[in-house]
């Protein structure tokens, strides 16, 4: 079997054909732009300073690709895609002798990047995309005999010390509104002298020029890493192309020629290479062709679910922010020494500015999202205790009350009422209107150092006027004539009556004390014997009220 036409530079030699030696190569790095990913990849980085490479217009090619798979769970919204290239062709001579280059010196090509959906039996199926650009390819730089004496045709590549017959390029193709399925079959074509879709013919002037046409040394890039470093290779050992000539199909042409197919299977897989360069191509790594996919990611959004009420020193709120991709949010404290943050809980550790910033990194799938700044302003807490009782028999239209209470904070407190037409509070006076229970709420609304304290209340029973009333006092009271004796009534009334006394009935050597508290007290030493009928006389501001006992003097 002929194995592939691909060409390489190692260690200075030039390798065609047959037994190919190549050196082991760099798989990427997924890198791109931001707001993009890479779903696929398998070009170098870094980048020497030539890579194996297939030949178009020394293969007769005019297509040439693979089957890819996309790494799983990313989007597949084509942004670009990117190739890398082995540019042989000099300015002037050639790289087989007197290769001269102007740095800088580039020539014009055309170049077609085709996307196909994968058909039955790893068929290429219908088209999915094509697109056309025009790049500016650089020529190789001139030949290097003082750097390169044993290959003196060869240009020295200063950075990695090596000599090169070819120069490695990339070249990017943008899409717009492209989604692709999981894998896909692509396709790299371009035109040379004598191959392509629309050959441009050996009449073309560059053929007239010592250095002949830039696009006929033009090559695609391969590498040999053990399959891609994003995404996977579903057919290792095997590419896809369109060639003239049936050798240069593993096949040998079998299943056909100008036709862009699978590469057909053989034993072992001509595609494979051979590090010993014993002729072994039967295992990996395989050859596989340069080129990454980059796919625009979905963008996403933070929202904060909710926000702590002034929060206070040594509270802890658990964080809920929630972004639209439905990945999980981090979180971070950024210029604050107010708070600190672990995992989604939030402690407050000092009055002031607590500010929250809330993180979605995206995946393959999303992009970053945009940080959120949730500042918070923070506060020491306090609270609120009464410090006086209210009247023991607060009454209607009775005297006024004076509360207070106190706040932690040192800060000055206010009161209201909860008890429209029982009482009202007018600064710390608590006056009454009506019977009922009066619940008076102290206030502190805080300050730019604390939060406003817990509203406390204090309720108590405002009684209505009573007029004054001797029930439970006796009808009858017994003395003995000659001794002593006393008795005590007790008045109830609200207000407590302010005047107690006796307007008749009193015998000689009886009288009456007190009178101004409610009670009045009946006492003495009778001269008399016989049975007295005694009126008491109470009186408040609800009214007066007259109650008759009997006093009973016995011998």
């Amino acid at each position: 079997m002929l194995k592939r036409s691909i060409v390489s530079l190692v260690g200075g030699i030039l390798l065609l054909g047959g037994s190919v030696l190549i050196a082991p190569a760099v798989q990427a790095g997924a890198t791109s732009p931001a707001g993009t990913t890479v779903i696929y990849d398998s070009t170098t980085s870094p980048q020497p300073g030539n890579i194996v490479s297939e030949a178009f217009e020394a293969t007769q090619t005019s297509e040439f690709g693979n089957e890819v798979t996309f790494a799983p769970g990313s989007s597949t919204s084509l942004n670009s895609t990117t190739v890398q290239l082995s540019s042989w062709g000099c300015q002037t001579g050639s790289w087989t002798g007197g290769c001269v280059t102007t740095p800088g010196a580039t020539f014009s090509e055309p170049i077609t990047f085709n996307i196909y959906n994968v058909g039955p039996g790893n068929t290429v199926g219908s088209l999915i995309t094509s697109v056309t650009q025009t790049f500016n390819i650089p020529y190789r730089p001139s030949a290097s005999p003082t750097q390169c004496p044993a290959y003196p045709t060869t240009w020295y590549d200063a950075t990695d010390g090596q000599c090169y017959n070819g120069l490695l390029t990339s070249v990017t193709f943008h899409f717009t509104g492209v989604t692709l399925p999981s894998s896909v079959i692509y396709g790299v074509a371009y035109n040379t002298s004598d191959y392509g879709y629309s050959p441009y013919g050996d009449a073309t002037a560059c053929h007239a020029t010592s250095a002949g046409c830039g696009y006929d040394s033009l090559n695609i890039g391969l590498t040999t890493a053990n399959g891609p470093s994003v995404g996977t290779d579903p057919l290792p050992g095997y590419v896809f192309q369109n060639t003239g000539f049936g050798p240069f199909y593993c096949d040998g042409g079998a299943a056909g020629t100008g036709t862009f197919r699978l590469d057909s299977p053989s034993t072992p897989p001509c595609w494979g290479s051979d590090p010993t360069n014993v002729g072994d191509y039967s295992t990996p790594p395989w050859y596989i062709p340069a080129v990454q996919f980059v796919a625009n990611q979905l963008s996403q959004t933070i929202h904060f679910v909710e926000n702590p009420t002034t929060p206070t020193v040594g509270q802890t709120f658990t964080l809920n922010a929630t972004a639209t991709s439905g990945l999980p949010v981090v979180y971070s404290v950024a210029y604050s020494g107010a708070c600190t943050v672990s995992g989604n809980v939030l402690t407050i550790t000092a009055a002031g500015i607590c500010n929250v910033v809330a993180f979605q990194n995206g995946n393959a799938l999303y992009s970053a999202a945009a940080p959120v700044l949730q500042t918070i302003y923070t506060y020491n807490s306090q609270s609120l205790s009464f410090t006086s009782s209210p009247p023991s028999v607060p009454y209607v239209g009775g005297p006024t009350y004076a509360i207070t209470a106190k706040a932690t904070s040192g800060l000055p407190v206010t009161y209201g009422s909860a008890s429209a037409g029982v009482c009202s509070v007018s600064g710390n006076t608590v006056s009454f209107q009506g019977s009922g229970t009066c619940n008076i709420v102290a206030f502190q609304n805080g300050n730019s150092s604390y939060a406003s304290a817990t509203p406390i209340v204090q309720g108590f029973t405002v009684f209505p006027q009573v007029a004054p009333s001797f029930a439970g006092s006796p009808t009858s009271v017994s003395a003995t004539l000659l001794q002593s004796f006393s008795k005590t009534f007790s008045v109830f009334g609200i207000p407590t009556p302010t005047s107690v006394k006796v307007i008749s009935g009193l015998p000689l050597g009886v009288s009456a004390s007190g009178g101004s508290n409610g009670q009045i007290t009946i006492s003495g030493t009778p001269f008399v014997f016989g049975s007295y009928q005694v009126t008491l006389q109470a009186t408040n501001s609800a009214g007066t009220t007259n109650f008759t006992f009997t006093l009973n003097i016995a011998i």
